[in-house]
């Protein structure tokens, strides 16, 4: 406690510290910048004012499409969402996806290490958040070998990020399985907002390079197509102790997208890339390994290809139809991975009458991988193929002028449970044009992944006095169930004037079949070296429980040329499982959940283009896993030189010189995120 409250004391010195620089700035710059006259726009010296582009009312009347799979306004969303825009990316000076995600309020996003990351919704974070659903322009993500986002693999050129749609609770009526606690759909930038030539150059204290270049042209009179190729270097980190963490990593990445209309009412899309990688890892399995710790390097490759064809039928109908083919190919000791998955989704939306908005899908996915075995780790069998079959209707009712149903439901059909329904119910209510009321009841499920199955992972080896060998096993069971959840939330999203909104968000969520270890017969087995005992655990259903909370986001533009949002969420779980559980008597999930939360950012444009953003984060302890509260404060400085040059400064994790932010799992080593500063240039013609 008393540790909590020195780092709330450091949190408000910071914030006052922060405060008063931005207020002196402002205070310094604000006659210049309220009383400058007009310039011609072809003046190379012209302020480029973002903020005066992006009015609070502006950005919630802009359309978002992962909440209802068809276009709508934010602020009629019937769902807790966030959207990052592509001008927040810049402005927080984000160099990957999971550092865009740190400004979504109620996701918990931590490094593990220089190349591993942890995101997830509402709670349950790990390696592998198995209840969050990750998309980038409709392409699951989603890794059904552990269930989760391997981050390290998910990347593209962050100037041709779109925006980042972020929805914390269930999806999956739309979405379908996994989409538990949340869904992310990242979206780029279609083909014709990227014409021309961009390059970018950066480097910066343990990342001496980072580069990447676009490529944008027309295709005769009905279409565009760009070009892209990254190329990233880091550093690794260290550990608590000062010495070298092992995390470092390489990776080069290319791809393209062509947009083309296919006729007076009909587009085609086609984009896809490939990647190759390269990043140091340490394990620590006590027993396995000579010596306990071992380093080794995973490499990785593989590509992507999507095509989607859109039809209008009339004003009322759209027809959708999209098809990708991804491959991928992890190299490691524990384990390495091919995997081959190809999905086919049909999707038909129209209005069935005056009064209702149906959208129905049908969709395909087989997934086939070959997993390579190691003495600490294997799967059994070493090759399988899964396939998943699901169909979806939505159906949303006006009531009256101001309220409005959305019934729906997901189907699906995998391998190891069979069939699966996720349905929900929402009501809106919207008595002004920018304020929404919104309510929902919704179940989703987590399936079943081929570890929960099909593993048999050691996790230590111990040899007492008399010579006997002891294993540590933890086991997969056939008759593993999904786990569940029935989700209760309610909404409010207001904007009282254009320079102010709050979105607020409560929810109740209860979960019953959650991953459990369950206690096993010790039994007897063998190896070339001799005979062990092996003391399993199994994975079960053992576990339920409940978690509730609220989130909050205030957004406010006092003048134009200044911006702030504050975020905050509060989560709380409880648990409890049965005798047999392994952890029946520990509170393990319980501390395991950041119980508060809150973020401050800051938006500030500057005379002669310059501009000043900051980004203020506060995350709690989690107890269970030995991470204290901590706070990250980043900055950055950028300056539009002309209208084709940028340049920017930033500094992260300014309030520390390193600290963990979260530990190692799955038998990885964490490091402590260091102190950094980065410089980049980005030139467009």
């Amino acid at each position: 406690m008393h540790e909590k409250n020195r780092v709330l004391h450091r949190a408000n010195r910071v914030f006052l510290q922060a405060t008063l620089l931005c207020g002196t700035i402002l205070a310094a710059g604000t006659t210049t910048i309220a009383g400058a006259a007009p310039v011609d726009s072809d003046d190379g010296d012209r302020r480029i004012e973002y903020l005066k582009s992006l009015k609070i009312e502006d950005l919630l009347r802009a359309e978002i499409t992962s909440v209802s799979k068809k276009p709508e306004k934010l602020a009629d969303a019937a769902a807790a969402v966030f959207v990052i825009t592509a001008e927040d990316i810049e402005r927080a000076g984000a160099r990957s996806i999971p550092e865009a995600l740190r400004m979504a309020p109620g996701l918990q996003v931590a490094q593990i290490s220089a190349n591993k990351w942890v995101v997830s919704a509402r709670g349950f974070a790990d390696l592998f958040s198995n209840k969050l659903l990750v998309l980038i322009d409709g392409r699951s993500v989603y890794t059904p070998l552990f269930s989760g986002v391997l981050w390290e693999l998910q990347d593209t050129l962050m100037e041709d990020i779109d925006r980042i749609e972020v929805i914390r609770g269930p999806g999956a009526t739309l979405w379908g399985a996994n989409a538990v606690n949340g869904v992310i759909n990242i979206i780029t930038k279609s083909t014709d907002q990227t014409q021309g030539a961009l390059l970018t150059a950066a480097t910066g204290t343990r990342y001496p390079v980072a580069a990447g270049a676009r490529y944008g042209d027309r295709i005769g009179d009905k279409g565009s197509y760009r070009l892209y190729t990254k190329g990233d270097v880091q550093d690794g980190y260290v550990q608590p102790g000062g010495e070298d963490a092992y995390d470092g990593w390489q990776k080069l990445q290319s791809g393209f997208r062509a947009d083309v209309a296919a006729g007076s009412a009909s587009s085609l899309t086609v984009q896809g890339d490939v990647h190759k990688g390269e990043e140091e890892l340490a394990y620590s399995l006590p027993g396995l390994l000579s010596p306990a710790e071992s380093q080794d390097k995973a490499r990785y490759w593989g590509g992507n290809l999507l095509t989607r064809w859109e039809m209008e039928r009339g004003v009322d109908t759209l027809i959708g139809m999209q098809a990708y083919y991804d491959y991928s190919n992890i190299d490691t000791a524990v384990p390495s991975e091919n995997r081959h998955t190809f999905d086919l989704d049909f999707q038909y939306r129209t209005m069935a009458t005056s009064s209702q908005d149906v959208v129905w899908g049908l969709g395909y996915r087989r997934s086939s991988d070959d997993i390579g075995s190691s003495d600490a780790l294997l799967f059994v069998p070493e090759s399988k193929s899964e396939n998943l079959y699901s169909a979806f209707l939505q159906d949303e009712i006006t009531l009256a002028d101001s309220w409005w149903l959305t019934l729906g439901s997901k189907v699906e059909h995998n391998d190891y449970s069979g069939f699966e329904l996720q349905p929900t119910i929402r009501l809106r209510w919207k008595p002004e044009e920018l304020q929404t009321v919104w309510g929902a009841i919704s179940r989703a499920v987590r399936t079943p992944s081929r570890a929960d199955h099909d593993v048999l992972a050691y996790a230590y080896e111990v040899t007492d006095s008399h010579g006997v060998r002891y294993r540590g096993a933890i086991i997969g069971q056939d008759d593993f169930q999904p786990e569940e959840l029935v989700a209760y939330e309610l909404g409010h999203r207001w904007s009282p004037t254009a320079s102010l909104s709050f979105d607020t968000a409560v929810f109740y969520n209860v979960y019953e079949n959650l991953l459990s270890l369950d206690r096993g017969s010790s039994y007897i087995d063998a190896d070339a070296r001799s005979p062990y005992l092996v003391i399993p655990s199994y994975f079960g259903n053992d576990l339920s429980g409940t978690t509730h909370g609220v989130e909050v986001l205030a957004t406010l533009q006092p003048v134009d040329f200044w911006k702030l949002a504050f975020g905050y969420s509060y989560i709380k779980a409880s648990f409890e499982g049965s005798p047999e559980t392994v952890w029946s008597d520990q509170q393990f999930d319980e501390d395991d959940f950041p119980e508060h939360q809150f973020q401050l950012r800051s938006w500030l444009d500057l005379p002669a283009n310059w501009s000043l953003d900051s980004e203020l984060y506060y995350v709690d302890d989690l107890t269970a896993k030995g991470v204290d509260a901590y706070i990250r404060l980043d900055l950055r400085l950028g300056w539009q030189v002309d209208k084709n040059l940028k340049l920017s400064l930033s500094g992260e994790n300014l309030t520390d010189s390193a600290k963990m932010e979260f530990p190692g799992g799955n038998s990885l080593v964490g490091s402590e995120v260091p102190r950094q500063f980065y410089a980049k240039l980005t030139w467009s013609y």
